[in-house]
């Protein structure tokens, strides 16, 4: 049943979506037809961008949902795993984990919002160049957020895969202080502890890596465009500030004087 909401919800979610989708791009089509200003290639290229990047996004969370489950469901059970071989420190390691991805999060909000009103104040008198605004905010933001979620997935694995690497450099450590120190091994409970160990952390590195597969398999076209989307935005924008620049055209830089 839950099962049975969550893709329900996620369905409605993406027809949204790509409803919002299908009206921003006719407002654009017809913002750039009447408009000549507005309607030259650097605009219609980067609008168009975000659109297509927004509609990658959306189709692709649509098709790989499974994933999510099995990613969330992978990270219980090495969490499991980590709890029975450090049981006393690992909770404390994963809410000061929670912590500083939480601090990274906000401070990737807060740009990009600081940002986005900088852009409002510089456009707020041009009835035009705001509309353009609100059209493209949604796209933007969708993708933003599905950079911040592959982000998040990246920096859950990371976190889980230094733990054991750690545990690997515990156990170097204690076997060579054991030659050192000449303490007899030969008894079954040593080795029986040392298995136990190694095989809980083997378990732990496959069910890493499998997730890292998945998460590979689950963000590639969405980042992807995400990477075109920006690559054009910066190559138009700079080319366009040099045509500027080249005909002594400043104020389609700074503003109109007042």
């Amino acid at each position: 049943n839950k099962k049975k909401i969550l893709n329900s919800i996620l369905m409605i979610w993406s027809a949204v979506q790509l409803m919002m989708l299908a009206i921003f791009a006719y407002f654009g089509y017809i913002m750039f037809r009447h408009d000549s200003e507005l309607a030259n290639f650097n605009n219609m290229l980067t609008f168009s961008i975000i659109l297509l990047t927004h509609a990658v996004t959306i189709l692709e969370t649509l098709i790989v949902r499974k994933n999510f489950v099995e990613i969330w469901k992978n990270t219980v059970i090495v969490d499991k795993l980590i709890f029975q071989m450090i049981s006393d420190d690992y909770e404390e390691l994963l809410n000061k984990f929670y912590k500083k991805t939480s601090l990274k999060i906000l401070v990737y909000i807060f740009s990009t919002a600081i940002f986005e009103v900088s852009v409002i104040i510089n456009v707020f008198d041009d009835k035009n160049w705001m509309l353009i605004w609100a059209l493209c905010i949604v796209s933007l933001t969708i993708s933003r957020l599905r950079h911040l979620q592959h982000t998040l997935y990246i920096d859950v694995l990371s976190f889980r895969f230094r733990i054991v690497k750690k545990e690997l450099k515990a156990i170097v450590c204690l076997t060579k202080l054991d030659n050192k120190r000449f303490i007899a091994r030969n008894s079954i409970s040593y080795y029986d502890g040392l298995f136990n160990k190694i095989s809980s952390i083997k378990r732990v590195y496959n069910t890493l890596w499998e997730t890292s597969l998945i998460i590979n398999r689950s963000f590639g076209f969405s980042q992807l465009t995400n990477l075109l989307q920006n690559f054009i935005h910066l190559t138009c924008n700079l080319y366009l500030m040099y045509s500027f620049l080249y005909q002594n055209n400043l104020t389609h830089i700074f503003g109109k004087k007042n």
